[in-house]
């Protein structure tokens, strides 16, 4: 495909290669046929044609994807315009309450309470845009923190045994690029809430040692409807919240009570990607 040009530049340089190509026709470039999901990440028109269709419907324009900042890129070489899709970084999740246990008279236990998911940070976009600078700046929103478990308490004298709620999650941070006269902004996800704490009083008789309170939240992770979401979809994910803290039975009636989990860390930075458009 390097032989090909358009306005002196390769079409390899304009459209997505491809080493494992889908049909005979379609040799060295990325075939696609989702042309609704993926029309905003298509090249401009390009007058070449394979089997009688143009390859500006059938194939994807070259991108440069960022995950780090930097605070001067150059733009690429003879590309005339471009678009954008930024993701935000991903919400920390939050983390799990401790178990309480009453061990005075008959027992008395909860489980600690989970903590919510972080969410999925937002994702800000932009459609076709000249160049007019020669450079762009990157700023990466990182993932939010995590949240801490919190410590379990048993109490064995006749007083409430209480435990604290969770530590909550933080905000990822936002991702923003600037540019030939424009910014894009994507803010980061929401931190999750901390499992909310336990008490536990004298004389009870519930062993609540389940996970029926595990509220761990889903968090996104589907990229914008008309862009190619295979990009930047696994960027900016929020995580899940940390379980909450169990009871174990330690013989003679006794239970302990054991701390929550810090939130997971499954969330990650968000990411920004620059689509060019060589006409």
């Amino acid at each position: 495909m390097s032989n090909y040009k358009f306005n002196g530049i390769s079409l390899s340089d304009i459209v997505q290669t491809d080493s494992s190509p889908d049909g005979s026709y379609y040799t060295n470039f990325k075939y696609i046929t989702d042309l609704t999901a993926t029309s905003n990440s298509r090249p401009l028109t390009i007058p070449y044609q394979i089997n009688n269709t143009s390859i500006s419907n059938i194939t994807l324009a070259q991108y440069t994807l960022h995950t780090s900042s930097s605070p001067s890129v150059a733009c690429r070489t003879s590309a005339k315009h471009f678009r954008v899709v930024a993701r935000g970084g991903g919400g920390g999740g939050g983390g799990g309450s401790g178990a309480s246990s009453n061990n005075v008279g008959d027992p008395h236990v909860k489980k600690g309470a989970a903590g919510k998911g972080g969410t999925a940070g937002d994702i800000a976009v932009l459609g076709k845009t000249a160049i007019n600078d020669s450079n762009y700046s990157i700023t990466i929103g990182n993932a939010g923190s995590l949240g801490n478990g919190k410590a379990g308490h048993r109490e064995n004298a006749y007083t409430s045994s209480n435990t604290s709620p969770g530590g909550s999650g933080n905000a990822g941070g936002y991702s923003e690029f600037i540019g030939s006269g424009v910014t894009v902004k994507a803010d980061g996800g929401s931190g999750g809430s901390g499992g909310e704490g336990r008490t536990t009083n004298v004389g009870g008789t519930t062993i609540n040692n389940n996970h029926d309170d595990d509220d761990i939240d889903d968090f996104s992770t589907a990229g914008p409807g008309t862009w190619d979401n295979d990009i930047i979809s696994g960027y900016g994910l929020g995580s899940k919240g940390g379980n909450g803290g169990n009871s174990n039975h330690a013989g003679s009636g006794y239970w302990n009570a054991n701390s929550g989990d810090n939130g997971v860390s499954d969330n990650s930075k968000g990411a920004i990607q620059i689509i060019w458009l060589y006409e």
